[in-house]
């Protein structure tokens, strides 16, 4: 008698049952899946600047906008600027505008982004901390301000048509 003859074919149960017991011990073994990315993401700005004396908004101020690897400073120049000098920059990285009568500027960059399979819920996050703006008006005092001190989350911004930066300048006397 051969040995095959010993052997009785499963029925299409037991055979189930053994495919599900390998695909478990596979799932068990195998590491799970991680991956990362980067990029970047289009983002609006709206700055809104007020007289921090009389709340009324300040028309006429010129704003930049300007992303680099860290808070204020700008990737195409080292160091420290003047703001009257960072309105000058041109660059992929600089963003001008000037503020409308309500006080309000809009304007569009490209901030560094990035995620994991740690963060897939919400899609990774936006670097806006990398992000700065700097505004002067007549008879105002300039400021840099950051748009934002921490990173935002990826849905977080879609669902926004612009991230406000709520800016207050104190008159010169």
């Amino acid at each position: 008698m051969a040995f095959r003859d010993h052997l009785r074919r499963f029925t299409l149960l037991e055979t189930l049952v053994v495919v599900a017991v390998v695909m478990l011990l596979v799932a068990a073994l195998l590491p799970a899946l991680k991956y990362s990315w980067s990029g970047e993401r289009t983002v609006s700005i709206r700055a809104c600047l007020t007289d921090v004396s009389t709340g009324k908004p300040i028309s006429g101020a010129k704003v930049t906008l300007w992303v680099g690897t860290s808070f204020c400073n700008q990737r195409s120049s080292p160091g420290w600027l003047l703001p009257e000098d960072v309105h000058a920059i041109e660059s992929d990285d600089v963003s001008h505008g000037v503020t409308d009568p309500r006080g309000e500027v809009q304007l569009r960059q490209k901030f560094f982004a990035g995620g994991s399979h740690l963060s897939d819920s919400h899609g990774g996050w936006v670097h806006l901390e990398h992000g700065c703006l700097c505004v002067t008006a007549d008879g105002y005092g300039a400021i840099a301000v950051p748009v934002r001190h921490e990173p935002m989350r990826c849905d977080e911004v879609k669902k926004r048509e612009a991230i406000d930066v709520l800016i207050g300048l104190l008159p010169r006397k």
